[in-house]
């Protein structure tokens, strides 16, 4: 069990647990699990109900293992897709596609050095998620 604080009014947390093996046990990173399973299930409200949304981060994190890159950094460009990408684009019949423009997020991503948080500073985040 962690144990977390919520920061204001809003979805982000201070959390317990470490990051790192050097984290002092005084230092508490930001957490952003709540927002992002709340950005998640607003998704899943109005995604129609074939959508492969998350089949599609789940086969590309497996996709990629032993490749060093994080569960984490998956999902983050999942997520910045699927603001990008509207929902109805995300159906069986898409899967390439989807898997395509995961893929070249990654490999623009890898050559501009850069992956934007998707919750710090997204303002294209629903109404509905609140940040500090």
């Amino acid at each position: 069990m962690l144990f977390g604080v919520r920061r204001d009014n809003s979805h982000v947390f201070v959390s317990s647990q470490t990051r790192e093996a050097y984290t002092q046990s005084t230092t508490w990173p930001e957490t952003y699990a709540v927002a992002e399973a709340k950005f998640f299930k607003h998704i899943a409200r109005q995604a129609p109900p074939d959508s492969l949304h998350l089949k599609c981060l789940q086969f590309f994190t497996r996709l990629q293992l032993g490749f060093s890159f994080s569960t984490y950094t998956t999902k983050t460009i999942v997520m910045h897709l699927l603001t990008a990408v509207p929902v109805s684009s995300w159906r069986r019949r898409d899967f390439l596609m989807r898997l395509v423009d995961i893929s070249d997020s990654l490999f623009l991503s890898l050559q501009a050095k850069c992956l934007n948080h998707f919750i710090a500073g997204n303002w294209r985040l629903p109404g509905h998620i609140h940040l500090p």
